[in-house]
């Protein structure tokens, strides 16, 4: 599930702004707070937060579809580089 958070902040980011190149910086910490059963459907949310010069914070979270409980909430920092250096967001 850490990866499709990964993926999903990265989706998330790269919506907001198309022409950056983003990596992750870092994952706030990623607990689960309740179980997910063989057979649970999950559904994984991102949506930027917030946004500075070159990155930007995106909140993770998931539901178990099957049960309506959230399995954890997280959160990434994405960093726009360009030739291994950080590089200014576009504006919106």
């Amino acid at each position: 599930m850490m990866k499709w958070a990964d993926d999903m902040a990265f989706n998330a980011a790269t919506l907001l702004f198309p022409t950056a190149t983003f990596v992750t910086k870092l994952f706030g910490q990623f607990d689960f707070t309740t179980p997910v059963l063989l057979g649970n459907i999950i559904k994984i949310y991102s949506q930027v937060e917030s946004r500075s010069t070159t990155s930007c914070k995106v909140i993770v979270w998931s539901i178990n579809a099957t049960t309506g409980a959230e399995v954890f909430r997280t959160f990434a920092v994405m960093v726009n580089v360009c030739a291994g250096q950080k590089a200014p967001l576009d504006a919106l």
